[in-house]
C-alpha cells in the first residue's frame, strides 16, 4: 500500500510574508498565529523560509530576506507522507511548503510528519502498551520519534503522540506518547538521553494480544 499523501497532513491556509517584511512584523505574525515557520514569497514563488529563531534578537526594522534560509527544499501535494518525513528528518529542517503548479498550497512541519507516521506506520512489536507522559517542548514530539526509532521495532514502536492539553488557544504542557514495547525502561532511557523530562511512564498490563 502506498504512503498517504503531504495533502491528507499539511496546513493550510499558510501564513507567509514578503521578502520585504520588516522583522517586527514577522514577529507579531508567528505570535499571534502561534507558529513558527514562515515562508517568503516573492509574488506567488516560494523563495525562502524564515523561522522564531532566525528572527531572535533581530533589529526589527530589518527585512526578512535577511535572516531567511535559502534555496527551499519544497514537495507536492501528492508526494508521499513517508518521503516528505524522509526529506525533514536526513536534511534537518523544520519545513516543508506544499507547492502545486507553481503555487504555495499548504506547509508540513516535522511536527506534522510525526504525527502522520505513527498513525500510517503503526505496528504492534508483541509487548505491553506503554504510556510516557513528557514535559512539552516544541519539538518534544520530533525528539521523541527520533530518540525511540534507534531501538528497532522488535524493542519499541511509537503509536500515538499527542499534546495536552488539545486546545490550540492554550500552550500544552505535557505530551502523552503511546508506545508499544518490549522494555519500557530502555524508551524512558532513550528519551530522557534526547533531553526530554519525564513526568511519568506506566504500562498497561490489562491489554490483551
Amino acid at each position: 500500500m502506498s504512503a498517504a499523501p503531504v495533502a491528507d497532513w499539511m496546513r493550510r491556509p499558510v501564513h507567509t510574508v514578503a521578502a520585504t517584511t520588516p522583522v517586527a512584523e514577522a514577529v507579531a505574525l508567528l505570535q499571534q498565529r502561534r507558529i513558527r515557520h514562515l515562508p517568503v514569497l516573492d509574488g506567488d514563488r516560494v523563495i525562502g523560509v524564515v523561522t522564531d529563531r532566525d528572527l531572535l534578537g533581530v533589529a526589527p526594522d530589518v527585512p526578512v530576506s535577511t535572516r531567511m534560509s535559502r534555496p527551499v527544499q519544497v514537495v507536492s501535494p501528492r508526494t508521499g507522507i513517508d518521503r516528505a518525513a524522509r526529506l525533514l528528518f536526513d536534511r534537518r529542517i523544520g519545513c516543508l511548503p506544499v507547492v502545486d503548479d507553481g503555487k504555495l498550497v499548504g506547509i508540513l512541519t516535522q511536527t506534522d510528519a510525526v504525527a502522520a507516521l505513527v498513525q500510517v506506520l503503526r505496528l504492534q512489536v508483541g509487548g505491553p502498551r506503554a504510556e510516557v507522559i513528557v514535559a512539552w517542548t516544541p519539538d518534544a514530539m520530533v525528539r521523541a520519534q527520533r530518540a525511540i526509532r534507534p531501538l528497532g521495532a522488535e524493542v519499541a514502536r511509537l503509536v500515538a503522540a499527542t499534546n495536552d492539553p488539545l486546545d490550540p488557544k492554550l500552550t500544552p504542557a505535557r505530551v502523552r506518547l503511546e508506545v508499544d514495547t518490549r522494555d519500557l525502561g530502555l524508551v524512558v532511557d532513550a528519551l530522557r538521553q534526547a533531553g526530554l523530562h519525564v513526568v511519568t511512564s506506566v504500562e498497561d498490563e490489562s491489554r490483551g494480544p
